[in-house]
């Protein structure tokens, strides 16, 4: 499994670089980064980001890094990501296909192909690492057991939010997206088209784990 960790948001709401931003001394956006290297079923890993900081704290800490998860970790800049996050999205979702929109950025370390694709997003800090690595294990048995596409997502009662996992059968989809879109327009296609699937939802009673950090006081809450 192939994660895609999406770090290339304007933090226009915050008002600074929220994901260079400090929670308990750590950068907003390693929190991801770490949960993604703490768990079995993820292989490979890409961060997708148009800061140079982060690109700079990765290839500084990439031996560490890599020692502590053993997993393949790449780094591409988003030079388009005014778009919105669909830019962020097709640039990861090429490098897992390995298509020419790949040479947008700059791959920095290692290459990856996979049969499903997380993607996470660089400000949700809340979410554990156990809830995570229960998502990408439910999806992997999902996989198995199922003989149609599966896409999984984490949910908390009605509200359904990221981690999202797409299994390789959505990719051309994810590289159509445009503007500030997500993964949940696909979702939604596949729901209300004739494409057959499995919705695989892994709940979490703690509903503190979906959010993400949209302001400074979201983070002074915290």
């Amino acid at each position: 499994m192939h994660a895609i960790i999406l770090a290339a948001g304007s933090s226009r709401r915050f008002g600074a670089n929220k994901l260079l931003s400090l929670l308990n001394g750590r950068p907003l956006f390693s929190y991801a980064l770490e949960n993604a290297l703490s768990c079995p079923e993820i292989t490979d890993i890409t961060v997708v980001t148009r800061y140079r900081e982060i690109e700079e704290y990765i290839e500084k800490n990439v031996d560490i890094l890599i020692r502590f998860g053993q997993k393949t970790i790449s780094v591409i800049h988003n030079p388009f990501a005014y778009e919105g996050i669909s830019s962020s999205i097709r640039i990861g979702t090429s490098a897992v296909m390995d298509t020419k929109l790949h040479d947008e950025g700059t791959h920095l370390f290692g290459d990856a192909s996979a049969s499903s694709v997380i993607f996470m997003v660089a400000d949700q800090p809340f979410l554990k690492k156990d809830t995570l690595c229960r998502l990408t294990a439910s999806h992997t048995e999902a996989v198995k057991r199922e003989t149609i596409p599966v896409i999984s997502m984490l949910c908390c009662g009605d509200m359904s939010g990221n981690p999202v996992i797409f299994t390789r059968d959505f990719l051309s989809e994810l590289l159509m997206l445009k503007g500030d879109t997500g993964g949940k327009a696909v979702i939604k296609k596949a729901v209300s088209g004739d494409v057959k699937f499995f919705l695989n939802r892994v709940y979490t009673d703690d509903e503190k784990e979906l959010h993400d950090i949209d302001t400074k006081e979201d983070m002074i809450k915290s």
